[in-house]
């Protein structure tokens, strides 16, 4: 009988912890995926401001750049020449070594022959992007890697917290099928991944259906739902004063796109919903003749300049003129630089 048991109570945590093992081995590839996709579109965003300045600096400014950079986005950035070898770096000791000592040959051989794009290094779970770029004479590929540290300290988070949730649920586990695992479990986490998903592309209207939920589990939406309903809250807060505001307000990407205005700055512009829709950038607010001066500004403020107030004419969409003064910050997510806020304050009368 106490054979029995003991073997009964064995093939019990079989059946229970070894799914659980598995769908942890499983939730955390998708995790990695999911946050190594989101760090490669944040480096492509980094490369394309690089590509964008990098075109007439000469070696020295090349340096310094990467370390301007090293100092306000996380990870490695450096150029390499098109035989696979480091040309600038911050490491002294790799210039004119090979590429391959840090990173696979099948990394290597990509990068070397696409020379534009990013991919994800699940293995080493970091991600990179990079694009080809010209300095002086020598045509350079710039490649930026993300921090591995930091995908692993999220994803040692989100374990925790998903651990704490499923210790009551292995109990259960262990008495029903191996298929409830995943109508209990999997399932649901997938809910909450893809919540995630669409929180983080902007959607804060998005909740997780907590209906038919076990009650562990169903805890841990209804704090997640509390937390988004925080986000909204704030978002709105935000939406509803800078709708009340009598100065045009609006936000752009990094690379000058329109993605939010306020009311009256399609009444001060003469612009509709239907051409925002269609993609606006922020030069096109400022008259031609200071559109250079603008997007210099622009470039400074992304490089972390304090520039403050900033005069130029601005030009309608039917094409009058009028004078204003742009007061510009950037918008930050984990420390990297996705885009610009901005107050723009008509001083016709002013003037």
């Amino acid at each position: 009988k106490n054979s029995l048991a003991i073997r009964l109570v064995i093939w019990l945590l079989l059946l229970a912890v070894f799914p659980i093992l598995v769908l942890g081995v499983s939730i955390k590839k998708d995790m990695t995926r999911t946050l190594l996709t989101n760090e490669s579109y944040m480096r492509r965003d980094v490369v394309a401001n690089i590509e964008y300045v990098v075109k007439k600096f000469s070696d020295r400014q090349a340096i310094e750049f990467l370390k301007k950079i090293k100092q306000s986005v996380e990870g490695e950035t450096f150029f390499i020449y098109a035989d696979g070898k480091y040309a600038y770096t911050l490491d002294p000791n790799k210039t004119g070594s090979s590429i391959s000592k840090d990173f696979s040959a099948e990394i290597v051989k990509k990068i070397l022959t696409e020379k534009n794009g990013e991919l994800q290094d699940i293995d080493n779970e970091r991600s990179l992007a990079y694009a080809q770029v010209k300095i002086q004479n020598d045509d350079l590929i710039i490649v930026t890697v993300s921090n591995p540290e930091k995908v692993q300290k999220l994803l040692t988070d989100f374990s925790n917290e998903i651990n704490k949730k499923l210790i009551i649920g292995i109990a259960i586990i262990s008495v029903a099928l191996i298929g409830i695992i995943g109508l209990l479990i999997q399932l649901p986490l997938k809910r909450f991944r893809n919540t995630i998903d669409e929180i983080s592309e902007g959607r804060f209207d998005v909740r997780v259906d907590t209906g038919n939920l076990i009650d562990e589990i169903k805890s841990l939406g209804l704090a997640f739902n509390t937390m988004a309903n925080k986000i909204t809250s704030s978002e709105k807060r935000f939406r509803e004063m800078a709708e009340l505001l009598p100065q045009t307000l609006f936000e752009s990407d990094v690379n000058g796109k329109l993605t939010y205005a306020n009311p009256i700055a399609f009444n001060s512009f003469g612009y509709t919903i239907e051409d925002f829709n269609k993609g606006i950038n922020v030069v096109t607010f400022i008259h031609p003749d200071d559109r250079p001066r603008a997007v210099e500004n622009i470039k400074r403020i992304l490089m972390g300049e304090n520039v403050r107030g900033n005069e130029y004419q601005a030009i309608r969409k039917d094409g009058s003129s009028f004078p204003i003064i742009i007061y510009t910050t950037t918008i930050e997510e984990n420390e990297t630089k996705i885009g610009l806020r901005c107050i723009l304050i008509d001083v016709t009368n002013l003037k």
